[in-house]
């Protein structure tokens, strides 16, 4: 298990790094041919030309859904975001109080250190509103499966990713709003609901 996970992580690493050579050398154009000139006249010899300036890497891409977002131990990715009135679990149904909605967050939580257990918390998890007010999860599950609310939800995994859903329960009027989703020391990630 330990070598799956040191290969997964060794595999990740090298497609990191194909993919700057690739970005450095796609930015790269080749230097036109050579032109015959006539021999120079007696004189003075000619200042040499200037250097050319290096071309920059690409910009990384901007944080958002869709997008890999890596910190020391995880790589978390945001792969929507959506307002739901009603959820339902099993036999369990729940809904918000008046003036209120649920956001679900779908997202993928990967572990980059082999040392630690695959695991991901509801409590280690919140959002931050436009307002900069932090709101914890109030539940989740894993994706396709039933989502519960109101308890702690713990998911644990031998194998990476976790593809899991988490619940928010946030005021209806800003469900329009920018949010950012947190966890441990990933750096932030903007998202819109329906992005």
């Amino acid at each position: 298990m330990y070598r799956v996970r040191l290969m997964k992580v060794l595999v990740s690493i090298g497609l990191i790094l194909l993919f700057v050579a690739l970005s450095l050398v796609a930015g790269c154009q080749p230097a036109p041919a050579p032109t015959p000139t006539p021999a120079p006249a007696p004189g003075p010899a000619p200042a040499p030309a200037p250097e050319p300036e290096p071309t920059p890497p690409p910009p990384a891409p901007t944080p958002g859904i869709g997008v890999p977002v890596v910190g020391d131990s995880w790589q978390v990715t945001v792969e929507s975001a959506r307002e739901e009135t009603k959820l339902t679990a099993g036999t369990k149904k729940y809904t918000c109080k008046s003036g209120y909605t649920f956001l679900i967050v779908d997202a993928m939580f990967q572990n980059l250190d082999p040392d630690k257990a695959t695991r991901v918390s509801s409590s280690e998890v919140a959002v931050i509103t436009e307002a900069d007010d932090t709101i914890a999860a109030a539940g989740g599950g894993n994706q396709g499966k039933d989502i519960n609310v109101g308890y702690e939800f713990v998911a644990m995994s031998v194998e990476d990713p976790l593809s899991l859903s988490l619940v928010f329960i946030v005021e209806e009027d800003t469900i329009d709003h920018a949010f950012k989703l947190q966890f441990q020391e990933v750096p932030l990630i903007p998202f819109f609901v329906g992005e």
